[in-house]
């Protein structure tokens, strides 16, 4: 739902999808009606491209950037944004954590998380609540 992602996000928040943000098939009408559904959405948007991603989703919708694969740090925390988990990435000793957009994780990992909005009724994450989600499970370890 548009208004309650747009009660949640601010209009210059940062939002990272990391993935399947749209598998539609192109049309000229679906691509009209995602750039709409989209350009409605708050936030200033990047994506992780997945491999479901349509074309419309690439290459139709105006983002910020569209990555691979991100290493970004924001507010302190080291984070490789990735569509699959990484059984190792860039910093993983030094605290870097791997989010990631896909919904199936076949084993838990210290400071990896799925971030797919369908774990969380489609609304974005905020930073805090992901490293509270790590912290919690990373203590079970």
């Amino acid at each position: 739902d548009i208004n309650l992602w747009n009660s949640r996000v601010k209009e210059n928040d940062l939002i990272y999808h990391l993935g399947d943000f749209s598998t539609a098939e192109y049309s000229p009408d679906n691509s009209h009606n995602l750039k709409q559904i989209f350009n409605q959405l708050n936030g200033k948007k990047f994506l992780t491209c997945s491999p479901n991603d349509s074309p419309i989703a690439k290459y139709d919708l105006k983002w910020v950037a569209s990555y691979g694969i991100q290493e970004i740090t924001i507010e302190g925390y080291m984070l490789v944004l990735s569509y699959y988990p990484f059984d190792c990435w860039h910093n993983q000793l030094h605290g870097a954590m791997n989010l990631f957009g896909s919904m199936f994780e076949s084993q838990r990992k210290h400071n990896r998380m799925s971030v797919n909005q369908n774990n969380f009724f489609g609304l974005p994450l905020k930073l805090e609540q992901i490293v509270k989600q790590i912290n919690d499970l990373n203590f079970v370890y």
